[in-house]
């Protein structure tokens, strides 16, 4: 397989008269290397603000991906925590301590975990994310910005509810600790 030549790197061509003389030196100049095709910096920058608005579509669509995993994950494990501390829930209650107590330990235990998890992730993806914005700082508008912390805020919030649904489960598990229910 033949290699390509390296050692023609770019040819800079100055055309006057419009758009038909554009087209006409791109097809004449796209058949001049094999495998390479005539562009003007305008197409770069469409390629180019294209290919950041794909960034950050993807990057809510992850976004979006990630919550809606972690909502079930907080709402199960909320839930499958009461429910397998049912018996020591009751027993607690049997002593005295008040509901409130062990509601804030239950979201306390579910909460705590997401929240490392979460913070983790949010570096992690700024990290990743950050030589991106450093080489392109103007086509990073504050908007995109806004859009992406709304949206980590929502889902924070939608986790956090998550999490609280199982506070009626904690109610009702408690609600007669003389019944033993195992």
């Amino acid at each position: 397989m033949p290699r390509p030549d390296r050692s023609l790197r770019a040819v800079v061509a100055t055309v006057h008269g419009g758009v038909a003389a554009l087209d006409r030196a791109r097809t004449a100049l796209s058949g001049l290397v094999a495998g390479r095709i005539a562009f003007t910096g305008s197409d770069t920058e469409l390629t180019s603000a294209q290919a950041l608005r794909d960034v950050r579509a993807f990057s809510l669509l992850v976004l979006a991906a990630t919550f809606a995993l972690a909502i079930a994950s907080a709402a199960l494990t909320a839930a499958s925590a009461v429910l397998d501390r049912r018996a020591t829930y009751a027993l607690l209650r049997l002593i005295g301590t008040p509901l409130r107590t062990l509601d804030r330990a239950r979201a306390l235990e579910t909460v705590l975990p997401l929240a490392v998890g979460a913070t983790a992730a949010v570096t992690a993806g700024a990290l990743s994310s950050a030589s991106l914005v450093l080489a392109r700082p103007t086509e990073f508008s504050g908007g995109s910005l806004l859009i992406i912390l709304a949206a980590a805020f929502a889902g924070v919030v939608c986790v956090l509810g998550a999490g609280a649904l199982s506070r009626p489960l904690l109610r009702h598990v408690t609600e007669n600790p003389t019944r033993r229910g195992d």
